[in-house]
């Protein structure tokens, strides 16, 4: 017999095993009837034995009856069946083992008050024998319980496995989400990684550039597109150059957006990627180089987006700034691209990549306009870089095309930049060459009158007689070209007295030059003064200002407070105003206003101040006096820029109102459409370019002190205030896009940054006086700890580093920022030589001082290619500059100068006199010069460095990658062809 504790405690475990059945689910369906029913009363008799428990437990003589010491009958029967272990009587479903139990004691209960009345020793016995009944009821359920324990193991164990390929299911549900989540992770963040590389590379509204141009006059542009040199070079296969020139007026931009928009549209089924970019010297965004490759590049990878591989996404990345202002870098991107389609194999004829790693091939198309108003420098990169690309010997078997359309002025210097050009490319002239070319140009001019006098005879409602009388007339005139057309129309539609006498007549007396047609228009305004103060206006703008800036810029005054101030004209109304005013001489596109044509500045802006009179006589009229032509002087347009930005950033909503207006940070951000609210229109503009425009007024000691008063309240800066219009104009200006608003400024460190010399005067002149001169020209800003000086070498504002220098014995021309550089370094890093030679000059400058990442001037100027600052440095006999320099991560001036391939600098290094440069020293990452070059697909560098024959073709960075890996990893052909001619490989 078991022990009775024992019995209780294997029961409370069953009891234990069934709570835990229920909380894993498990499923007692298929248990016994009985042991459903025990189950159920389950929680009874656990009251039941708790109380008999204490009992036994209070109570020796109960736990001896229990235990069999006293065998008395009850004096009364019970209808509970009993059994034993030999044999046990089955329990009916209406009466089980608990139901037995429960009864005894209720029916002890009820009998429980009699008993006790009569005698406690047969209560006693009572006890016993309830205790009797107790423990075979007991005994019988511990049976039970071990039949119902041994279910409840081997359900367990079912659990278990059940549980184990629950949770391994889980497992694996969760492993592929979470490699599904990291994936899509992934693929966000490669998304966002591609859109901040778009962003930089919009440097220009390069669409809008295109559209300000007007739409061909159907009929027109196609004796050019049916001209046997453009259909040999359009249906070329292999890379190729068309070079198309004529002189001002006769419609290169017009051809060339007709063909960016119809013939050489983009064609998926053709293959075909069509980039354009239309320089203006408008504007500054237009005429560089760099602008023109970021945004091809940009096209190029919106319309072919797996031409944006990882590799040049890392570049991107890793070069930052440098490459995005890197003619050369951006163009060897271009090159890139087309070698890698070419090189891969797994591309099949059809131009579908069978491995799924590369891009199809076809053609990349690139329409380049008005290339003479590119800068002199960015004219004779894109004549070398085009040089150097072999464009016209290209294979034909090239899975990819690059191909040039360059239209230009015929300007000499442009000749002589693609003169090497002469023999193998080929070059349309738009003015014609030979007779049946210039008659197949007259007729579509005729084309274009014809457009014209319709377009009249809409309007004034011509006779047919004087439309007759008009169409002889104008092709009488001889050297007729669209431009001229176009303005000349202008004239006709204004004069008062039509009839077929007065046109002829007024047609006879018409101007025949483009500038005298400038002069005529110009000459017919009512409003003269206004007229002149709207074209300073757009030749000075930095970008195209829209209707509601212009209504602002010509309302505005000095002691307007606000914008309730103005009275402005409604946009439509004041649209129909502008054109009154200066007639057909301004165009406006989508809001936006421009100058009709490049030639309309040419005529009206004089670069240097005249030393006689403004009016000139035109010497193919002969006593026609042009009393518009070189009528706006630079400085003057930039002065009445500067004057209005000013009045319009003195406004008390600026003070007010620091961070409710937008902060352009793109080419994209700062286009005028986004201009804010009616109260912040201008707001941005002035912002972000008065000091500009202020620098290019060149304010001189003669000004009467007004600018230079309302510059000084500009930068007027309580330290613990920040002011809204610099916090604007900083992220605008800022060299480093990472670099963040910089705390704790003062009115000198602002003057400083921005260059504004006669603040700077007037500044000093005060703090002199109160003799705390010292504190202030050597005051920090809060984040980066840049003196004034500091922050005037940076961006190269050499007058205000002269006037600062200039207090030798207060300030510290040498003092180290946060990053532990000093104002040589930066300007050794951004190429500004007079102010490095200024600072050499002190003698109290380290040439030579290392910044945190242990970078020198010198390694510096060798990674931005400035090949004067990298000479002076070396070739300073005051203090020794070591060229070998090695920083934080052992790279030294050599290295830097061939990772971003600054083939003069390298050349420099390596043929230095009194020095032998270590040209094969590794980094950190066990990269060489060599390597460095290999790897970014610099060719000329690879070149020098191989004439040392101090260098290691093999050498293996850290990873076990040598020279040739990283070329041909990167599919730098040129390089690899090298490498390998060199012997060593």
């Amino acid at each position: 017999m078991a022990d009775p504790l024992g019995i209780m405690g294997v029961i409370g475990v069953v009891a234990q095993i069934i709570q835990l059945g229920v909380q894993f689910g498990l499923d007692w369906n298929d248990a016994p009837a009985d042991t459903k029913s025990f189950i159920a009363e389950l929680e009874v008799l656990s009251l039941v034995l708790s109380e008999m428990k204490k009992k036994m437990i209070d109570d020796p003589e109960s736990r001896e009856a229990f235990e069999g010491s006293s065998s008395h009958s009850p004096t009364t029967t019970t209808t509970a069946s009993t059994s034993t272990p030999d044999k046990e009587e089955e329990a009916s479903p209406e009466e089980t083992d608990t139901s037995v139990l429960v009864s005894a004691s209720s029916s002890t209960m009820t009998e429980t008050p009699v008993l006790i009345s009569t005698c406690r020793y047969e209560l006693e016995i009572l006890g016993a024998f309830l205790a009797k009944r107790t423990r075979d009821a007991v005994e019988n359920l511990h049976r039970r319980c071990q039949a119902l324990n041994s279910m409840a193991i081997i359900d367990t164990a079912a659990i278990g496995a059940r549980t184990y390929n629950k949770v391994n299911q889980m497992y694996i549900r969760q492993q592929q989400s979470s490699e599904q989540s990291e994936k899509k992770n992934d693929q966000l963040i490669k998304i966002q990684r591609k859109a901040a590389l778009m962003r930089k590379l919009y440097t220009s509204a390069y669409r809008d550039r295109k559209d300000r141009n007007p739409r061909r006059v159907k009929g027109t542009c196609e004796w050019f597109t049916h001209h046997p040199l453009f259909q040999t070079w359009k249906d070329n296969k292999s890379s190729c150059l068309l070079r198309v020139s004529a002189d001002p007026g006769c419609g290169k931009s017009v051809l060339a957006k007709y063909l960016v928009d119809e013939v050489l549209r983009s064609s998926t089924h053709e293959r075909r990627t069509t980039c354009y970019f239309f320089f203006k010297d408008d504007f500054v965004d237009q005429r560089t180089s760099e602008s023109c490759m970021c945004c091809i590049l940009r096209q190029i990878f919106t319309q072919r987006p797996k031409f944006l591989s990882e590799e040049i996404l890392t570049k991107f990345e890793e070069d930052g700034d440098q490459l995005i202002g890197s003619f050369r870098g951006l163009w060897d991107i271009l090159i890139d691209i087309i070698n890698t389609v070419n090189q891969d194999m797994s591309v099949d004829d059809g131009g579908v990549s069978t491995t799924g790693h590369s891009p199809a091939g076809g053609e990349i198309i690139c329409v380049l306009d008005a290339l003479d108003e590119c800068e002199d420098r960015g004219q004779r990169q894109f004549a070398e870089a085009l040089r150097n690309s072999n464009f016209g010997r290209t294979a034909q078997n090239n899975r990819i095309a690059l191909k040039f359309l360059l239209t230009s002025r015929p300007y000499t210097q442009i000749q002589r930049d693609f003169g090497f050009f002469n023999t193998v490319i080929p070059a349309i002239h738009l003015d014609g060459e030979g007779e049946v070319e210039v008659g197949k140009i007259s007729k579509e001019i005729n084309v274009v009158i014809e457009s014209k006098i319709k377009d009249l005879t809409s309007r004034l409602q011509l006779l047919p007689e004087e439309q007759q009388t008009l169409k002889d007339e104008m092709n009488r005139i001889p050297h007729r070209t669209y431009l001229w057309v176009h303005l000349i129309f202008e004239i006709i539609q204004d004069s008062v007295d039509i009839t077929k006498e007065s046109l002829r007549l007024t047609i006879r007396n018409l101007p025949t030059t483009i500038e005298a047609v400038y002069d005529k228009i110009l000459g017919k305004t009512r409003n003269p003064s206004k007229a002149k103060k709207i074209l300073h206006i757009v030749v000075a703008a930095e970008r195209p200002l829209v209707l509601k800036e212009m209504a602002v810029a010509l309302a505005i005054k000095e002691n307007h407070r606000g914008h309730n101030d103005l009275e402005l004209e409604p946009e439509t109304r004041f649209r129909s105003t502008l054109r009154e005013i200066c007639g057909l001489f301004v165009t406006v596109i989508d809001s936006k206003i421009y100058l009709l044509h490049q030639t309309a500045k040419e005529f009206l802006v004089q670069e240097t101040t005249p030393d006689s009179d403004s009016v000139v006589v035109d010497n193919e009229e002969t006593g026609f006096l042009l009393r518009w032509k070189k009528s706006l002087q630079v400085t003057e347009s930039h002065r009445i820029l500067a004057e209005i930005c000013m009045w319009r950033l003195l406004w008390d909503d600026v003070a007010v109102k620091n961070n409710s207006f937008h902060v352009a940070t793109t080419a994209a951000d700062s286009d005028s459409s986004k201009i804010g609210t009616d109260d912040h229109i201008l707001l941005d503009y002035s912002a972000q370019n008065w000091v500009t425009h202020f620098h290019n007024a060149q304010i001189d000691d003669d000004d009467d002190g007004t600018m230079a008063s309302m510059a000084s309240r500009l930068c007027d800066q309580d330290p613990t205030t920040p002011l809204s219009w610099f916090k604007r104009h900083w992220n605008r200006r800022r060299l480093n896009e990472r670099m963040i608003y910089p705390t704790g400024l003062n009115s000198l460190i602002i003057a400083s940054f921005c260059g504004l010399e006669c603040v700077v005067v007037k500044l000093l002149a005060v703090e002199s006086t109160g003799g705390i001169v010292d504190r202030l020209i050597n005051s920090r800003d809060d984040r980066y700890k840049g003196t004034p000086l500091a922050w005037a070498a940076e961006y190269g504002h050499e007058g205000v580093v002269r006037l600062l220098i200039a207090r030798r014995n207060k300030i510290d021309v040498d003092s180290e920022n946060s990053q532990r550089r000093t104002p040589l370094s930066f300007a050794a890093e951004h190429g500004h030589e007079v102010v490095l030679k200024m600072l050499l000059d002190t003698d109290k400058v380290d040439a030579d001082a290392k910044s945190n990442h242990g970078r020198s001037p010198l390694s510096y100027a060798a990674a931005g290619g400035h090949e004067r600052i990298v000479e002076m440095l070396l070739l300073d006999t005051r203090q020794r500059v070591d060229p070998d320099a090695k920083d934080s991560g052992n790279r030294t001036p050599l290295f830097w100068a061939a990772w971003y391939g600054r083939i003069g600098v390298v050349n420099m290094l390596l043929l230095l006199e009194n020095h032998r440069i270590d040209v094969d020293r590794a980094d950190d990452c066990g990269r060489t010069p060599l390597l460095a070059a290999a790897r970014n697909g610099r060719e000329e560098v690879i070149k020098s460095l191989l004439n040392t024959r101090r260098v290691d073709v093999n050498h293996q960075d850290s990873k076990g990658r040598t020279p040739l890996w990283h070329a041909t990893r990167r599919k730098h052909v040129g390089i690899v062809q090298l490498l390998r001619l060199s012997g060593g490989v």
